[in-house]
Order: structure tokens, then sequence, then C-alpha cells
């Protein structure tokens, strides 16, 4: 078993509850997978192994025709011992269910995999569910038991098994292994066509010129406009403290990138990280050739005097149309996450800080650049406090296209 840090370990260990009950837990286990042998040709159709996909053990779940209560002991002890000689390596568990029993039948299988020792979470990469209704859904926020929280973490949801052809880990010939009933949509009854799992071409993420994005009808990047709908469509993101300064995990940048890079974008809409959001956004400006005030701006913004309101629109004025676009969101933006600062702590001044070289900035940096970057900051921290000023009834959600 891993010994390293995590998140999801250190919680079990901090429930006084799990760790009374840890010791019975793994002998019942223990015995179930022992039972389970006996009757191993019972769950052929309800538990399908899939191979493996980059060193992850992947395991079809057939919901809709699991066992009752009295044999789910037997059932979960059978999956247990099909992880269990992988489970330092991780695990993929994907649940199928059509129909209106998707919400009792997890719940039942839920139940039965609590008693399972905490590696059976901390080593379970993914939990897909496909065609979960609301009612799955809600029910996950509502439960408070340790191992529900920690599969909670986990969950990603998939509305078609075509969904399946945008995750770089799964392969055509593992689809075919669900039964045929699988393939259907949970509301029109959809034949399986081998049409549906064709990889989509792979579409690049950021760009170094603006005029190389594919905009939407508002003009702005399409992949910008998804994070910071995403961002905006969840206010304890905004609320989180330090919002644009706090780094993010590498992991988690990669799936947010992997997402849009596969055109996965129904995937975001459980993606609630907010340092990896808003390092997205950051990202989108800093690895621009030219920021979006140009080179050739530099040096005046350098010699900038506070509250010389008319050279500030002037400026503006006399940048490309693309790059006007994409500053009036970047400060509505901005000015709408500073309206959270007594709780994210970003004042219009820090937020300044973090992103006024990602907007400015020379074409190579001297010594004397880092003597400018005061006035920098209070070049872009007045643009933010002053919003109404330059842009007068603006808010970021003109912008976008995917706000709910």
């Amino acid at each position: 078993m891993n010994q390293e840090p995590n998140p999801i370990r250190n919680a079990f260990l901090a429930d006084a509850q799990y760790m009374s009950t840890d010791k019975k837990l793994r002998e019942d286990m223990m015995v179930q997978m022992q039972v389970a042998q006996y009757g191993k040709e019972q769950f052929i159709k309800q538990i399908i192994p899939a191979g493996q996909s980059k060193g992850k053990k992947i395991i079809f779940i057939y919901g809709k025709t699991q066992p009752d209560d009295k044999f789910m002991p037997q059932f979960v002890g059978k999956l247990a011992s099909l992880i269990h000689p992988t489970i330092d390596k991780g695990f993929i568990l994907i649940y199928c269910n059509t129909g209106l029993m998707t919400h009792s039948n997890l719940k039942t299988f839920l139940r039965q995999y609590q008693i399972l020792p905490v590696e059976f979470f901390q080593n379970l990469e993914k939990f897909y569910i496909l065609h979960g209704n609301m009612f799955v859904k809600s029910w996950f926020w509502f439960q408070k038991v340790i191992q529900i929280w920690a599969l909670k973490q986990k969950v990603v949801y998939v509305s078609k098994v075509k969904d399946f052809r945008d995750f770089d880990f799964f392969q055509q010939e593992q689809l075919k292994l669900l039964p045929q009933e699988c393939f259907d949509g949970t509301q029109n009854q959809l034949q399986f066509d081998t049409q549906l799992i064709e990889q989509k071409p792979e579409k690049q993420v950021f760009f170094t010129r603006l005029d190389q994005y594919e905009l939407n009808a508002n003009g702005i990047p399409i992949n910008l406009d998804l994070v910071t709908s995403q961002l905006l469509n969840h206010k304890q993101i905004l609320e989180e403290e330090g919002i644009f300064r706090v780094s993010c995990s590498n992991q988690q940048k990669q799936e947010l990138e992997g997402y849009l890079r596969l055109q996965q974008y129904q995937m975001l809409n459980d993606f609630v990280d907010g340092p990896t959001l808003a390092a997205f956004i950051k990202r989108f400006y800093d690895i621009l050739e030219e920021p979006l005030f140009l080179f050739e701006n530099y040096a005046q913004i350098s010699q900038f005097k506070l509250e010389d309101y008319n050279f500030i629109s002037n400026l503006i004025d006399s940048l490309p149309k693309l790059n006007q676009t994409i500053l009036k969101f970047t400060i509505a933006l901005l000015h709408r996450i500073q309206l959270y600062k007594e709780k994210n702590k970003m004042t219009s001044y820090n937020l300044a800080a973090v992103l006024g070289v990602s907007l400015v900035r020379p074409r190579q940096y001297t010594v004397a650049d880092i003597q400018n970057s005061k006035t920098i900051v209070a070049f872009v921290e007045s643009i933010i406090v002053h919003k109404d000023k330059f842009y007068p009834d603006l808010e970021v959600e003109q912008f976008l296209t995917y706000i709910i």
C-alpha cells in the first residue's frame, strides 16, 4: 500500500468512528473475498473486468442486474478480490445502469462497498457513474459517512457510453464488453453505433497569439469562456482565500487541460478546483508572445501618474480591437473577484500585483523594470478600481456563453 501522505488516508485516520471498526472491516472483507470465490460464476454478468489501460485496472459494474442485499456481501467480495492484486497501482470503477433504478441500486452497492478498507478508497483513481440521474447526484451531497465522502471526491458522471471516447485511458475494445443495454440512452433507446467511439481530434488548448484562438460570439476565446463560466458558476470558488494567488496541483492542471484538449466539456460541470481554474486563466495571458498591452505601450505605462484617467482611456483606445475586447472581459472579471475581497482577500491591489505582469511587460526585462513594477501594479489597479469610469455598466457575464 502507498504510504505517502494522502488527503483521503488522513481523513480516514482522523475519523474516530472508522478507526474504531477498522479491524472488523478488514476481517469482514477477507471473509467476503473467500466466500465470493465459491460463487465466482454467479457474478460474471455483473462484474466485468476490462483489462488494464495505462497501468490502471478497469472494472465495469453492471448495476441493473446486481444481486439484492442478501448476496451483496459476496458481490462486493468478488469485486474486492479482482482489485486487490493491483491495489497499489490504482484502479478505475465504472458503474453502469439505466433507468430510474440507478439511484436505489447504487445505494445498495455503496452501502456494502463502505465496509472495504481505506486502500479501496485511497487508490481508486475515478468512480465513473453512467446514466446517473438527479437523485444519484443529489444523494451524494447529503452523505456524511467518511467512506461516501471519499468516493464523492472521485465521482465523474457520464451521460452516454459514447462519451467514454473522450477519455484517453479508454480503448474501443473495452466498450464491447458492456451489455448491449448500456448503449441505450436513459430516455431515448439508441442502438450502439461503433462510429460513436471513434476518437475526437484533439484541440490545442493554448496559443501564443490572440488571433489563433477560436472565439465565441462575444469575441472571447472559447476555452477562456468555459473556464471562467465554471469559476463564476460556483460562488464558493470566488470566496476561496487567495484565489489567483494560491498555486494549483500539477495533476489538477493536467486534468483540466485534458478535458479541454479532448473537447470533453461536460466534465467541466464537476470541476470545482478554484486554484486550477484561476491558474488556467492566468496562464492564458502569460503564454502570449505579446501581452494585451503591447510592447510599444510599456514605456508609456512605466511613466503612469495616479489618477491620469485620460491617459488610460487613450491607451485603451489605441489597442487592437481584439485586445480591447479581451481587456474589457479581463477587467470585468477582476472587478467581480474583488467584490468578494472580505473572504478571498484579493483586493484590486492584490489582483493587480498577481496579474499586472501578465498584462503589461517589456519585450526584455532589465534592472530598471524591477523599479517599474510598482507603477505597473498601480496602473492595472486603477483600471480595476475605476472599472465603471472606463467601462460603465459592463459585467463579465456579457462575454460568456456557458454561464448558468
